[in-house]
């Protein structure tokens, strides 16, 4: 993903910083999906299209303990996620966030071992990156028909 966004991102020194911090966090670490998925929630700020965690993009008003919705970039509060399907349930919009605000000095193996193996965030990510990047990995493409 590196290579494919960094012509996307201007900030290059954050860019640097960011990664090496992932690295050495993955390799102390047996939790590597975990560490793929805050790489692939965190770049998402450097390349502009984090979701907005805090105000609903449907009606404006504060989403704090809302759904995640891909398409409209940000969590639905809790008025406008039962009009419309969500792209994850409260619990895991919760989990993405946590994930995402969560400095990378604060990281541990326990914080890791929660959502090692999340299916749903997973897939949620992958159909992100879609929606607002027109980006699709084939890697991981493979890696599902593999396994």
């Amino acid at each position: 993903k590196i290579n494919f966004f960094s012509e996307q991102i201007t900030d290059y020194e954050t860019l640097y910083n960011f990664t090496s911090s992932i690295l050495d966090v993955l390799k102390n670490t047996n939790y590597n999906n975990a560490v793929n998925l805050i790489f692939e929630i965190k770049l998402l700020y450097l390349l502009g299209v984090a979701p907005s965690f805090n105000k609903c993009p449907s009606c404006g008003g504060k989403a704090l303990n809302g759904a995640l919705d891909i398409r409209s970039g940000g969590f639905l509060c809790e008025k406008c996620h039962y009009l419309k399907e969500v792209s994850l349930n409260i619990n895991d919009s919760l989990l993405f966030k946590k994930i995402y605000i969560t400095k990378i000095n604060e990281i541990n193996e326990d914080y890791l071992k929660e959502f090692n193996d999340h299916v749903n965030i997973n897939k949620c990510i992958n159909k992100y990156y879609e929606w607002h990047l027109d980006f699709k990995s084939r890697v991981k493409e493979i890696l599902e028909k593999i396994g």
